[in-house]
């Protein structure tokens, strides 16, 4: 029961994820209710822009969702020691990031 709560809480997150990384992969932001659900879907032209430029609105590299979160697992974390003896402690803190992980982790923190 444990395992399928935490496959649907997965699901759920990559869900919102894929939502809020729109402006970061080449998903149309600007999706509108067609009148025949039948017919062809029209890109937008933002959407188009970032497929011929590879570039969103802010000149950051657009890709897909994999890749999104590919560059935030090369995220590289510093490790610091705080104080000595038995009062001491590990501080993690990530090195200098990217422009497109700081946003990823910016627009993933308005969840």
């Amino acid at each position: 029961m444990r395992n399928l709560f935490l496959c649907i809480l997965s699901y759920y997150v990559e869900w919102h994820l894929r939502q809020v990384w729109t402006e970061l992969t080449f998903v149309d932001e600007e999706k509108g209710v067609r009148e025949d659900p039948v017919s062809k879907a029209e890109r937008s032209d933002s959407v188009k822009k970032k497929d011929s430029t590879k570039d969103n609105a802010d000149g950051l590299r657009v890709g897909s969702f994999d890749g999104v979160m590919a560059a935030l697992a090369a995220l590289p974390m510093n490790t610091y020691r705080v104080g000595e003896g038995e009062n001491s402690g590990v501080l993690k803190m990530p090195a200098a990031m990217t422009a497109l992980q700081k946003r990823a982790i910016d627009l993933a923190q308005t969840i």
